[in-house]
């Protein structure tokens, strides 16, 4: 939880592996504004994240603390963008921070190391950070786990606390003591823990320093892991008390937290302990002695996300909103001028009439691994005035602010007294096209000008998205702070098109295609609706109309498969006769002997019915199915990388995929030591497994066939009961995307770790388009039909060219032969006179026909008899 765009408000910001989420909270209450920045980090913060504006563009940063490695993550292009600067050098994260540690008026970043000595980046003044232990040498050795800045003695220089556990390690060992590093003020530190009474040499996790009993110092509270945990008092000269937890009625021995952190949740006036401890919240009583409460978690990022005075709590994607009450509050934002811009390291006091006085430092890196807003917020009962606010810069000057109101929030900025508030005003409309600007001015009469911008003008020509203000020094340097002018640049987003609906589907249905909001909609199939409806295959784009300029979206392809009913006839046959069964189709036609399509008998052009003789009038139906392979895909990691980033686990491991579709795993690689065999198992969100299959294996590369049917589902796993395969430990950067059916996010021991199967190959399901069933009957001819033309064949059938007709007939007679299409059209006419002597021979020519199934009809004497046939 942070102000992302400075702007006096805190943001929600959450972080995932494949991009940036930022609620940017409104400023007239109506909640927040998402926006979101797609990026695969190579360093997603999987152990801590701390926050300043290291390049001091008016957007805060971030420093991604990783199970490997340190990224610094800049915005540009006014928060619109944002850029990783993956560091090289290995660094097992824990806490982060962000501090001006050389107090050169640019924030630097110290990370802790869990297995070596910790690191020190550097800001070289234009956010670039470079990595010098050298220049604060912190002890060199392991289990560095949290760090905070605190000024403990009071000397106007900020000091540094380093809270120490080893795994392994036993209380006392030189690698699990906490060490205090007092500022010496001349760019150098001395650990001063045994000096102090701070070195806690029991498996600590975290610290967190706050005035407690409101004396003017900063008291400490650890949680360990061995022994008891430790609530030390200031003592006021530089050391602090032994462990008073007992009589503080926090439990002593609720150990194994590793999150912990201290504000004042019910603005009483005194600061609150939040941890992961049994009890998630201790209530400050503000006499030494704490009472359980309970917020039902223990972990969060805190900041104001309803302007409201009281602080709320980010936990993954849930927002706890604190309820409030009666008491009075007041926040303060700092503006650095001299300082980090920040205002990180400065320390504030807030004095009320009836004697309280209260104390916070601005700090970046609070508990283990959250980043906390970055406002000084206190809270302070039933007082209702406040005789003076100070605040001490990093710098040495002092602001101070007499007789402020409460219930309020106030922006100081780094200057020795304050003159009133000014109004800076825009010329024209402060939303603009690209390439037009607003011109925004100040009162004039001042003696310098400080804007946003980093102009010192008395006006600036804004051209760029972003928040303008200005701080306006008079003749006796006293600074007056403006108000804020929004200025938004119309970047016409490229219009996006939303599917409801499949794009491959069969003939007779459709699928909806709606663009995003704009003025005007110009679609490439000359429709201007926002939606349209699509039953027929090709490529469709929609070209909006905007207040600047036009813009077109990506095509959409739809594709539509065919799904034409078959062609065929109804057949007449004599009674006790065999059946056959002829159609056409483009597709595969399937034959069934009910309506309802469960009793398939068969399938083709031409379907003798099995073991079926013709004793009834008698329906059979066919559908006509086309079947399109499913497309071939690939994905996951593509193999080990550099020799550094892979190896043999020492314990078993598997990476997590969540499986869109059905599909099938056709094969992929894995890499193992030595020749032999492994059994792979498929694994469902409940560990069972539901394919086991043992594979022979040489040593080195193998392409395994799978040929697995995957089905949908989420948290499966393919595992192996071996070991003896290897995996990355390095140059991983979840999520790996196979194709569009599934998604490789993470392993079971986080997303340092990948493990087994590279380079998948795997085939989506096939798409079948059935059509609707047409009746075929087959009827009986009756005895006198049979007897005057009878024992007809027909051949070759199906045909292409010729259809040779061989039939017996009764009597010496003339016989008509008339050949009908399906839909019962007269397409050939033959007519012969019989003979009862010889069988009878008919050719016909068919070439001309199209494509189909035919009716071959003989009359005579009034009686008629019909056979079907095929036309290729």
């Amino acid at each position: 939880v942070v102000d992302v765009n400075i702007d006096g408000y805190d943001d929600v910001v959450r972080i995932t592996g494949d991009g940036i989420y930022i609620d940017y909270q409104n400023a007239d209450g109506s909640g927040f504004t998402p926006f979101y920045f797609a990026s695969n980090w190579q360093n997603p913060p999987s152990w801590s994240l701390a926050s300043g504006d290291l390049n001091e563009d008016g957007y805060r940063d971030f420093c991604f603390g990783n199970g490997q490695r340190v990224s610094f993550v800049y915005s540009s292009a006014n928060g619109s963008v944002w850029t990783e600067e993956a560091l090289p050098e290995y660094i097992f994260c824990q806490r982060s921070s962000i501090h001006d540690i050389d107090s050169d008026g640019d924030l630097d970043a110290f990370v802790c190391h869990d297995v070596d000595q910790s690191h020190v980046y550097w800001n070289d003044g234009s956010g670039n950070m470079t990595l010098d232990i050298s220049g604060f040498e912190t002890h060199n050795g392991p289990g560095n786990y949290a760090n905070m800045w605190c000024d403990y003695d009071n000397d106007g220089d900020t000091d540094f606390y380093l809270t120490k556990c080893r795994q392994g390690g036993s209380p006392g060992d030189i690698d699990v003591i906490n060490q205090m590093y007092r500022n010496n003020g001349d760019g150098t530190f001395t650990e001063v823990g045994a000096e102090t009474n701070t070195n806690d040499p029991d498996q600590s996790w975290t610290t967190v320093f706050e005035d407690f009993d409101n004396d003017g110092d900063f008291d400490l509270f650890t949680v360990n892991h061995a022994t008891e945990n430790r609530l030390q008092w200031n003592n006021g000269d530089g050391t602090f008390s032994d462990n008073d937890v007992f009589d503080a009625g926090i439990d002593p021995y609720s150990l194994g937290a590793w999150e912990l952190d201290a504000h004042d949740i019910n603005n009483d006036g005194f600061v609150d302990i939040i941890s992961e401890m049994n009890t998630s919240l201790y209530y400050n009583d503000g006499d030494g002695t704490f009472t359980a409460g309970s917020l039902g978690f223990g972990s969060a990022a805190f900041g104001d996300l309803n302007n409201d005075g009281f602080l709320d709590a980010l936990r993954g994607n849930t927002l706890y909103m604190n309820d409030g009450n009666d008491n009075n509050y007041v926040k303060i934002n700092l503006i650095g001028i001299i300082s980090n811009s920040d205002g990180i390291g400065a320390r504030v006091e807030v004095h009320t009439t009836d004697g309280m006085s209260q104390i916070r430092e601005v700090r970046s890196g609070r508990s283990f691994s959250p980043m906390s807003n970055l406002s000084a917020n206190f809270g302070i009962g039933a007082n209702t005035e406040i005789e003076e606010i100070i605040v001490k810069w990093p710098s040495g000057v002092i602001t101070v602010l007499d007789n402020p109101g409460v219930n309020m929030s106030f922006t100081i900025p780094e200057a020795e007294c304050l003159a009133e508030d000014i109004e800076i005003t825009a010329a024209s409309a402060t939303t603009i096209c690209p390439g037009e600007s607003v011109e925004i001015s100040a009162p004039a009469g001042g003696s310098s000008y400080s804007w946003s911008t980093g102009d010192d003008s008395s006006s600036v020509t804004a051209s760029e998205t972003g928040v303008y203000s200005v701080a306006m020094y008079n003749e006796d340097n006293c600074v007056s702070l403006s108000n804020n002018i929004m200025v938004t640049v119309l970047e016409e987003e490229v219009p996006e098109i939303s599917i409801q609906g499949d794009t491959f589907f069969c003939e007779g249905s459709s699928v909806i295609l709606t663009a995003s909001e704009a003025e005007g909609y110009s679609w490439s199939n000359d429709q201007e609706t926002q939606s349209i409806e699509i039953t027929e295959s090709g490529e469709y784009a929609v070209t909006t109309t905007g207040i600047c300029y036009d813009e077109t979206s990506d095509a959409v392809m739809v594709t539509v498969m065919p799904n034409a009913l078959p062609n065929t006839s109804n057949i007449e046959a004599g009674l006790g006769d065999e059946i056959t069964l002829i159609g056409t189709g483009d597709g595969i036609l399937t034959w069934y002997g009910d309506e309802d399509l469960t009793d398939e008998i068969g399938t083709g052009t031409s379907l003798t019915v099995p073991g079926f003789t013709l004793d009834q009038e008698t329906s059979f139906w066919v559908t006509n199915m086309n079947v399109i392979d499913g497309e071939l895909q690939s994905g996951a990691k593509e193999d080990l990388g550099a020799d550094d980033q892979w190896g043999l686990p020492s314990i078993g491991g598997y990476s997590l995929f969540n499986s869109f579709e059905n599909f099938t795993l056709l094969d992929a690689t894995v890499y193992a030591s030595g020749d032999g065999d492994r059994t792979f198992s498929l694994t469902d969100a409940d560990g069972t497994a539901l394919i086991s299959e043992t594979f022979t294996l040489v040593d080195g590369e193998n392409l395994v066939e799978f040929n697995w049917d995957i089905p949908e589902g989420t948290e499966m796993s393919i595992r192996s009961e071996e070991t003896n395969l290897y995996r990355n430990d390095g140059g991983i950067t979840y999520p790996y995307a196979v194709g569009d059916v599934a998604s490789i996010y993470t392993s079971n021991f986080g997303t340092s770790w990948y493990y087994y199967f590279y380079n998948w190959h795997v085939q989506k399901e096939s798409f079948v388009c059935e059509s609707e069933p047409v009746e075929v009957i087959a009827s009986i001819v009756g005895i006198e039909e049979i007897a005057r033309v009878n024992g007809i064949e027909m051949f070759p059938n199906p045909t292409v060219e010729n259809l040779s007709i061989t039939f017996n007939s009764a009597s010496s007679e003339k016989i008509s032969i008339d050949v009908l299409n399906a839909l019962g059209q007269l397409v050939i006419s033959k007519e012969i006179t019989a003979s009862t002597a010889v069988e009878q021979r008919v050719e016909l020519n068919v070439s001309s026909l199209d494509s189909g199934v035919y009716t071959a009809r003989f009359t005579t004497g009034g009686s008629e008899v019909s056979r079907t046939f095929v036309k290729k």
